[in-house]
């Protein structure tokens, strides 16, 4: 059952993405980079698709994202029916470098999976903490195939309604087809992670115009403890979007399709989560400020992708602004909903043995000697 539910992750990524480059008729430079940048819009686009649907009270059914997923690549395949049954692979006479450097960023990325697997899978339990308010939002979603709240006024789920909802949404449809919640959140939060290797290496080859400075940017990151860790919460999927987000800001200057694929991501991180898309959105405007330098007309297509990402980001945060009374009572009412008079983090930030942002680190954490 695990296998099938990897497999159908993977449709519905790629099946959206490629419907979404299909219509853009975004051009790539090899096939793994169709297929790791098609899998980031597809997950980007399902997040998007995913609170738009439950915005029209349209069930978070499995069915109906596998249904959406294969609608671009079916239609695709009718109009070249011919094309499929007398197309034949022929495996290159001459291997380059760039194949190298792809086989070398693929065996990264299954050794990301395998090392945040093993750490993950070595007990049966999750961490104290967010895992726990994440499994019970991703069983809620899971069960009830809405990320609205049961009762309105009452915060039953912490990281849904009115928390961006994203992460959630994506795990409890992915639990749909699973017998194991458990094994959904770990393997899918490894899987979410380990995907921001391959996507930082595109990035790094867009930003340095270098494949070999980009693989040995890739090998950094892939090897740096303080990158993540496999624990479970909505940042796994926010941080891995970054990549995407700068990845498609560059191609801008090559093609200006890129931008709507640029508010695409940059929109999407909005719907995962509330505190670091702020950070997102102050970067690009910072990157697009720099490029403006260079390139004096470039300006209006990096306005186009944060007006357009606004929009994606009003489709969680339009109503919750209308229902709150305001962007101020919106942030209060957030700001409250995520502080309980009892936590005693509240009066003591540096409180036990809690872990991040709640107490200094010493060499202790990070050294155990039997």
């Amino acid at each position: 059952m695990e296998f099938v539910n990897l497999i159908l992750f993977f449709i519905y990524t790629f099946g959206i993405g490629f419907t979404i480059s299909s219509i853009l008729k975004l051009k790539y430079k090899d096939y793994l980079e169709i297929t790791f940048i098609n899998i980031g819009l597809g997950l980007a686009g399902f997040l998007v698709v995913g609170v738009l649907l439950n915005l029209l009270h349209i069930p978070l059914d499995w069915k109906i994202f596998l249904l959406i997923s294969l609608i671009g690549p079916l239609y695709w395949a009718s109009k070249n029916y011919n094309k499929i049954f007398t197309w034949n692979f022929n495996f290159p006479k001459k291997i380059r470098m760039s194949n190298i450097f792809g086989l070398i960023v693929l065996a990264l990325f299954l050794f990301t999976v395998l090392m945040y697997s093993k750490g993950a899978f070595s007990y049966p339990w999750l961490e104290d903490g967010d895992p726990w308010t994440h499994l019970m939002g991703v069983k809620y979603i899971s069960e009830e195939k809405t990320v609205f709240e049961p009762v309105e006024g009452i915060d039953y789920f912490f990281y849904i309604d009115p928390y961006p909802p994203g992460f959630d949404m994506l795990l409890g449809v992915m639990n749909q087809t699973s017998g194991d919640i458990v094994w959904t959140l770990k393997f899918f939060n490894i899987l979410i992670i380990s995907l921001a290797i391959p996507f930082s290496y595109f990035f790094f080859g867009k930003l340095t115009k270098s494949s070999s400075k980009a693989l040995i940017g890739t090998f950094i990151l892939a090897v740096l403890p303080s990158f993540m860790s496999h624990f479970i919460w909505a940042h796994s999927l926010a941080i891995t979007l970054v990549p995407l987000i700068f990845y498609a800001a560059l191609s801008i200057e090559e093609d200006h399709k890129w931008s709507y694929a640029a508010a695409l991501f940059l929109g999407s991180s909005t719907l995962v989560q509330p505190t670091q898309p702020i950070k997102f959105i102050a970067l690009f405007i910072i990157f697009s400020l720099v490029k403006s330098f260079s390139n004096k007309g470039i300006w209006k297509q990096y306005t186009k992708v944060l007006f357009i990402g606004g929009i994606l980001g009003l489709l969680w945060w339009g109503p919750l602004i209308l229902q709150s009374g305001g962007l101020i009572d919106t942030a209060e009412n957030f700001r409250g909903s995520s502080i309980y008079v009892e936590d005693k983090r509240v009066e003591k930030p540096y409180y036990g043995s809690l872990g991040t942002a709640t107490r200094f680190y010493h060499w202790q954490d990070f050294f155990l000697l039997d």
